[in-house]
């Protein structure tokens, strides 16, 4: 079984971890990037990894290769086992909040989590899975441990090996519970149905229950090797183990590809100009409202609040501000803020009006964010066009 470099119960790993690497690539190659390509990337990447590691393990001819470099890989391997069921919660989440205005404006890596509190325990979660993997590896090199099939029982019941495996499965089952929480939160109208930017809701659903089947038929594997039962039985179902990967591998390779396959037929043309029309008469409703009803003066309004009144899901106006003018909600909001603050200081009825008054009476409600947006849309800030103003008049 190991005299050839790949054999039938190898290959299915190496396919896995080429289809995996793959897809990561051209997703990150993909553009526009956003945090959803991101986050799966590398979900797929971390996947790879692990079955890379698992590899060079079970395989002596691929182990002889890189015999050096064993020791390192295997580490690495073990530490990257924790990733896929974190970076499966980080692209569930990111999906799910993509149409969502308040992901969009927190900065740094909280924007892909969720908030602060989720990216400390992620952070934790990294830092305690680091330091068991280097405790491990500093326990192996006390030993004449080779890395190979024929050391499988001293390196399973490592104590490190152990903390790390059971922690990962502890892991996975509580980011299951909680990507299948965000998914059954999830309004259907917030995600966009088959768009080239994106999986569509069902295929995220199954690509969460298909991560889970596997995780759970190792876990199975697992504990029947913590009671030592007969070995045959173990090699059959590692052995099913690759192959149901490989399944699970290549149902995203297919929903990947339907996903994001060019669509060019008449229909899809004929489907895009109805939909072009229809977004040139939501605009112009929009452009409407906002001129008779001045919502932006609102400083309280959110995107919630405005699709509301126009009774179109949030998806749909953000994706008509972002697709027609390349802008999110509030910069479309501040845009009319700022042309009011210019009439009211072209009015000579308000030439007295202070500029704190000025920018409270056009919807802002701090003067540094008036300033900002100001200088932004005019190119000059509130005071040199209000000079500017009272050198024409004068």
């Amino acid at each position: 079984m190991d005299n050839a470099l790949l054999n039938l119960y190898d290959l299915p790993m190496a396919m896995v971890i080429f289809i995996a690497v793959v897809l990561a690539t051209g997703l990150l190659g993909c553009s526009p990037t956003n945090s959803r390509k991101l986050m799966l990337a590398g979900y797929l990447y971390t996947i790879a990894i692990v079955e890379w590691d698992k590899l060079a393990f079970w395989s002596n001819p691929i182990h002889q290769l890189i015999e050096p470099a064993i020791p390192l890989l295997f580490t690495l391997g073990k530490f990257a086992s924790l990733a896929p069921p974190l970076f499966l919660y980080l692209f569930i989440h990111a999906t799910q909040s993509a149409f969502r205005e308040s992901a969009k404006t927190r900065q740094g890596f909280t924007k892909y989590t969720g908030g602060l509190a989720t990216s400390l325990v992620i952070a934790g979660i990294v830092a305690v899975g680091a330091l068991l993997s280097y405790l491990m590896h500093l326990s192996f090199t006390q030993t004449t441990i080779t890395y190979t099939a024929a050391d499988y029982h001293h390196t399973f019941f490592n104590v490190y090996f152990q903390l790390l495996m059971w922690g990962k499965y502890a892991l996975v089952f509580s980011v299951a519970l909680l990507c299948i929480n965000l998914q059954l939160r999830s309004k259907p109208n917030r995600l966009s149905t088959k768009t080239r930017s994106e999986l569509p809701s069902q295929e995220l659903t199954t690509i969460l229950i298909g991560a889970i089947f596997i995780y759970a038929f190792e876990l199975t594997t697992d504990v029947l090797a913590c009671f030592e039962v007969k070995g045959t039985l173990l090699n059959k179902m590692g052995i099913a183990h690759n192959y149901l990967m490989l399944s699970y591998m290549s149902m995203i390779l297919m929903y990947m590809l339907r996903s994001y396959a060019p669509k060019t037929t008449d229909k899809s043309k004929k489907n895009d100009a109805r939909k072009h029309t229809r977004n040139a008469e939501e605009l112009a409703r929009i452009h409407k409202i906002m001129a008779e009803q001045q919502y932006y003066l609102d400083p309280g309004i959110t995107l919630e609040k405005l699709a509301s009144v126009l009774k179109m899901p949030e998806h749909q106006l953000s994706l008509l501000l972002n697709k027609n003018f390349n802008i999110h909600f509030f910069d479309f909001i501040n845009q009319y803020r700022t042309e009011h603050a210019k009439k009211l200081m072209e009015s000579s009825n308000e030439k007295n009006y202070s500029m704190l008054s000025i920018l409270y009476d056009s919807g802002f409600n701090s003067k540094s964010t008036f300033n900002r947006c100001f200088k932004k849309y005019t190119g000059i800030t509130p005071s040199e066009f209000r000079g500017k103003v009272k050198t024409h008049t004068n």
